[in-house]
């Protein structure tokens, strides 16, 4: 998986798929090369700030194992969001394949993924504004992915499978955040008792 690909497909989406699908990678050369290195950058962004700032109480184990528990949930949400967004695309009469689903589910991401590295820097305002971006940046690869990678010709049903993807990001997002919240209070609740 050629990374320069990808950020020639930030820089000009339309373009970059129609380059990304002309040669796709394979399913497991895409997860090995470029969704498991940056699934990790959260988690190690996580680790470093969760070991700033966390009280003394909490140990270094714990921040650890959440951060792994973070990379571990990013690793099975992106298959998972690939087998949803296929079942998506044809509800809005669109038949793509599962290797497809999983082009658009492991590329859409990535300015997310790139963004959080702005979390190792505490100020608040900026890191909002980032993650806007980055998230606006995601829904453009999407946008801009239907249509290249499903081979979409309907506007119609290519908006319909966007605002169905974009609902079921939101939900994955929204889980992993929860999931990491929870995880979060629960060690630290752990070592109140401790």
């Amino acid at each position: 998986m050629n990374p320069l690909k990808i950020f020639a497909l930030m820089l000009n989406p339309r373009e970059g798929w129609r380059n990304l699908q002309a040669n796709p990678p394979s399913m497991h050369r895409l997860y090995l090369l470029h969704v498991l290195p940056l699934a990790l950058i959260p988690a190690v962004v996580l680790y470093a700030v969760a070991l700033r700032q966390t009280p003394a109480a909490m140990e270094h184990h714990q921040i650890l194992l959440m951060a792994l528990a973070v990379f571990l949930l990013q690793l099975v949400l992106i298959p998972a969001m690939a087998s949803i967004i296929r079942q998506l695309a044809e509800v809005a009469e669109i038949f793509p394949r599962y290797q497809q689903a999983f082009l658009l589910t492991a590329v859409a991401p990535t300015p997310i993924w790139l963004a959080t590295l702005i979390y190792l820097q505490p100020a608040l305002s900026l890191n909002v504004l980032i993650t806007i971006i980055a998230i606006g940046a995601s829904a453009l690869l999407v946008f801009h992915g239907i249509p290249v990678v499903f081979e979409v010709r309907d506007q119609k049903h290519a908006l319909l499978l966007f605002g169905a993807i974009m609902m079921a990001g939101i939900i994955a997002w929204s889980f992993l955040m929860v999931c990491t919240l929870i995880g979060w209070g629960g060690l630290q609740s752990i070592n109140v008792a401790g």
